[in-house]
């Protein structure tokens, strides 16, 4: 069950991040893309860690497996996410 609360806690950050990359503010930009950064790397090492945890605990295969599934997911998810913090961070706009 943590694993899906952390798959619906990457899109919560997501949505609540998105609206201020509209403002016309560069240092502001700068300052979302730097900490959604800071922010999606611990969530990776977190997911990362609540993984290994998944093979560590002696539960029956199906289920560790589904947990693995949902796991990854949201280490996709996660990485996904500071991927495209990266690119705000980094990109150049044309005007």
């Amino acid at each position: 069950m943590t694993i899906v609360r952390g798959v619906a806690r990457s899109r919560v950050t997501a949505r609540a991040v998105a609206p201020f990359t509209f403002l016309a503010s560069t240092a502001l930009q700068f300052a979302v893309s730097a900490i959604g950064v800071l922010v999606f790397t611990g969530l990776t090492a977190y997911d990362a860690q609540r993984i290994r945890n998944i093979y560590i605990a002696d539960e029956g295969d199906v289920i560790a497996s589904k947990k693995a599934i949902i796991g990854a997911l949201a280490l996709y998810l996660d990485f996904l996410n500071l991927f495209l913090m990266l690119l705000r961070l980094m990109g150049h706009r044309r005007k």
